[in-house]
């Protein structure tokens, strides 16, 4: 039996208990002030006794709509105001679900899962939705009962699709030999031969076709039977063993962000700036009737850097663009387009800054710096952004290139080599050199640790090193530091192998020394 889990109203509602608070703070501070004056305090009173009101409603309205939903090991259990009902995993024939991450003040506090289950059971057909929300740093309660639902209706798909049945969702059909999608009243048919690629991006499912660097078509993730598609086609694909490394060029466009200033604000700009030299124009004719013109001609001058400096630096600046591909990642700005293959890039850096305002959120600045090769002739790209809400995808390119470059790493140390991690720290084929730097009273020092011996965490932005065995970290560095994820990812790779070595053996001292094993 898996954990019951609210998926209705909840009487944890904020504005619920927020009115509650207020009734009885209304209510309690009329009472006292009424025997000393009555007029406030019978006002105070009924201000109390309407949101008291109100509440009661609003409960009634939370006790009507409360519902929950307990998994089972073959099914699940969905209670209401009517009652309780059970349903087994094959009375599930459709299904479509998606999470995605709720910010507090930008910060990450919690995933909403939305769900949709298609029913048959006997003459019974119902379509069942539900949404529920779980803490960030906890796995999806129905993580087992969902993954055994989709893998289930996906092998079900494959072997209908095979008999020449069709699997179809929200404006899309997928049968053994085309894929149909409608957008409004237009539809577009693609040949099964035609398909390469289906990924999950940007909450979309997104499938690509021969030649076509970019998604063809773009199905909502949350959709019915979605995922399940994306299942249906990966496989296929992983069956037919095509490999990226074929595709031309960079190969095809994963995701794009595209932060250029829109042409409304550039009409906006040059409709300004157009207003600045006009207004230059007039002072300098006013200059000419003045008999000191010094003033206006001032004026004018000001008017005519200003509106010419503000129209060149929007035009020069008008278009960033940062787009991944399958091998690589490029950069498109006014100026040049740069192009830098994953396998060349040798450091990595990225970093997230959360920007307030007064106390209130206002967005986050995304920093990436892409390094390659001393001996490449590409250039280094760096993009920069500032965006409203967390891009989970960007999180995704992170990741991605971090687990390239700690590839090359790793090889590079594997062949006996020591690798430069970031400041202040060394891969060597013996374990992590810390070069800690010296006090007004100590002196620097190096201390190498065993990939076993290494312990570490992330907080608040920031790394620490620890010593197994010891209490205090013996050294901390930003995750913004140059080529710090690729590092870190590597170094969880070498210290796990190195756990899975030690197990079962008697583990290594831990009393510091300059050179510790």
């Amino acid at each position: 039996m898996g954990e019951r889990i609210s998926v209705g109203a909840s009487f944890n509602n904020g504005w619920f208990i927020g009115t509650i608070v207020l009734a009885a703070l209304a209510a309690v501070v009329g009472a006292a002030l009424a025997p000393f004056h009555l007029e406030p305090g019978l006002v105070l009173l009924g201000i109390g006794a309407v949101f008291g009101v109100i509440a009661l409603f609003h409960g009634l309205s939370i006790a009507r709509n409360r519902k929950w939903f307990t998994s089972t090991a073959d099914g699940f259990t969905y209670e209401d105001k009517r009652g309780s009902f059970d349903f087994a995993d094959d009375d599930i024939v459709e299904m479509g679900t998606w999470a995605k991450t709720k910010l507090s003040n930008g910060v990450p506090k919690s995933v909403a899962r939305e769900c949709r289950l298609v029913l048959e059971a006997g003459e019974f057909r119902g379509d069942l939705q539900f949404a529920y929300t779980f803490p960030i740093e906890k796995l999806d309660p129905q993580t087992e009962f969902l993954e055994r639902n989709l893998q289930r209706l996906t092998d079900l798909a494959i072997d209908r699709i095979a008999k020449g049945e069709t699997l179809a969702g929200d404006n899309w059909e997928f049968d053994k030999t085309e894929l149909h999608v409608r957008e409004g009243r237009q539809s577009q048919t693609y040949p099964v031969e035609e398909l390469v690629a289906v990924d999950a991006v940007d909450n979309k499912v997104c499938i690509w076709v021969k030649g076509e660097p970019k998604p063809v078509v773009r199905i909502p993730a949350e959709g019915l039977n979605a995922l399940i598609l994306l299942r249906v086609l990966g496989k296929r694909f992983q069956d037919q063993g095509d490999k990226p490394d074929d595709e031309p060029g960079l190969g095809r466009i994963i995701f794009e962000r595209d932060h250029s200033i829109t042409k409304g604000v550039l009409v906006f700009t040059f409709i300004m700036c157009g207003a600045m030299l006009a207004g230059s124009v007039a002072a300098a004719y006013f200059a000419t009737q003045e008999r000191d013109p010094t003033g206006p001609a001032i004026l004018a001058g000001v008017l005519a850097l200003l509106g010419i400096g503000i129209g060149l630096a929007v035009w020069l600046n008008r278009t960033n663009i940062l787009r991944c591909h399958t091998k690589g990642v490029c950069r498109i700005t006014t100026k040049a387009t740069k192009e830098l293959e994953y396998k060349d890039i040798r450091v990595f850096s990225y970093g997230a800054i959360r920007q307030y305002y007064n106390g209130s959120y206002t967005g986050t600045t995304v920093t990436m710096n892409f390094e390659p090769a001393p001996d490449s002739e590409s250039d280094p790209i760096k993009y920069t952004a500032t965006m409203k809400k967390l891009d989970a995808e960007l999180d995704n390119l992170r990741d991605h290139v971090s687990t390239v470059v700690a590839s090359n790493m790793n090889l590079a140390l594997k062949s006996g080599q020591s690798v430069k991690w970031t400041e202040g720290m060394t891969f060597t084929p013996e374990g992590l050199l810390v070069e800690i730097a010296g006090g007004i009273l100590s002196k620097a020092k190096n201390r190498k640790l065993s990939y076993y011996n290494c312990l570490f965490s992330l907080n608040e932005g920031y790394f620490f090193l620890f010593k197994r065995g010891g209490k205090d970290a013996i050294y901390s560095l930003p995750v913004s530091a140059s080529n710090f994820f690729p590092g870190y990812m590597l170094l969880n790779q070498l210290s796990y192998e190195a756990n899975q070595k030690a197990e079962g053996a008697k583990p290594e001292p831990t009393e510091p020394t300059a050179e510790e094993g």
